[in-house]
């Protein structure tokens, strides 16, 4: 007896399924999502170094996944730097941690920041003249192997005679007396030198003023309403125009000061000058060697002194007017 239902040759069963799998889309590759970040070795990092991170998304299978975006961070900006993009810049010699994130993926690397080394140091003067009662700078530049220039470094700076000159933490060279002395930079078997010269003006040094207050010359010392009608109005004004002082053994102050009448109409006004006058005072000088800063002492007015304060960027004498309270910041135009 034969049966109803044949088996289909084996080269239909082939194509039958062949069939099923080209009706669908076909075999999908399975898109690999990372697993894990690996922050790079930087290598060795010194302070001023800057260098771009490097880190790599990883999937279960340890395969190399890309296109992923990644943002950087430093746990110590004040050590290294890091932009979200991955620029590292060293600062200075000590340890951070290098975090680097992408979603909910985070890796952490330790960063220890070594110095570069230091081969020279120079100062940017080798000579310097100071006049008493002035002030002058030490600028150390210290560099490394490659010729940059190295910053934030501990360097030592001491005077051959605190008597003639003295130098401050913040650098700054104080002159105390006159004389030759020499100002020596130390950064660990780095030294250099320069060569110190106080003189002390024996006619005196002309200082002219160069603004009072913070404010340039000419400046409006005194100003009031005389009369206002509501249509005219009258003030008088004086200004100090300009100003010179004289320091030495002795010291000499002279301020022009001019009067002006100003009258205010509408559409315009109109100024006349009512008189000028010249405030003088001189006297002693007396120095004090350890700021180097002086007193000046009035030989016109009994008890009035005035203080002259010496900065890096020329002096400031603070000047007080006879027979009043006021007190003048007048900053000089070194010589």
């Amino acid at each position: 007896m034969h049966s109803l239902f044949r088996r289909p040759p084996a080269a239909l069963l082939l194509l039958l399924i062949a069939a099923c799998t080209d009706a669908g889309t076909g075999p999908v590759d399975r898109v690999r999502t990372p697993a894990r970040l690996v922050i790079l070795d930087p290598g060795v990092v010194r302070d001023g170094d800057v260098l771009t991170l490097r880190a790599e998304a990883r999937a279960e299978d340890n395969t190399v996944v890309s296109d992923v975006p990644l943002e950087w961070s430093s746990t110590d900006p004040s050590v290294a730097s890091v932009t979200p993009g991955g620029t590292l810049t060293a600062f200075r010699e000590g340890e951070a941690e290098l975090v680097v994130t992408s979603g909910r993926l985070q890796q952490r690397r330790s960063l220890a920041v070594v110095l570069h080394p230091a081969t020279s140091l120079e100062l940017q003067q080798a000579n310097v003249d100071l006049l008493m009662g002035t002030r002058g700078g030490v600028t150390p530049i210290l560099r490394g192997l490659d010729g940059r220039r190295l910053l934030n470094r501990v360097i030592t700076l001491t005077s051959s005679n605190e008597g003639v000159v003295r130098v401050t933490a913040s650098m700054e060279l104080i002159p105390v007396a006159p004389g030759t002395a020499v100002v020596t930079a130390r950064h660990g078997t780095l030294t250099a030198t320069m060569q110190v010269v106080v003189r002390q003006p024996v006619v005196g040094t002309s200082y002219a003023v160069r603004d009072l207050d913070g404010r340039a010359l000419p400046v409006s010392i005194f100003e009031r309403v005389r009369s206002d009608n509501g249509i005219t109005r009258v003030l008088e004004f004086t200004r100090l125009e300009a100003g010179t002082v004289v320091i030495g053994p002795t010291y000499d102050v002279s301020l022009r000061v001019v009067h002006y009448e100003r009258t205010e109409f509408p559409g315009g006004a109109s100024e006349r000058v009512m008189g000028r006058q010249t405030i003088r005072d001189f006297g002693s000088v007396v120095f004090d060697g350890v700021t180097g800063n002086a007193v000046f002492l009035s030989g016109l007015v009994g008890g009035l002194t005035h203080v002259l304060d010496v900065h890096a960027q020329g002096p400031q004498l603070r000047f007080r007017e006879g027979g009043t309270t006021t007190v003048w910041a007048l900053r000089l135009t070194p010589p």
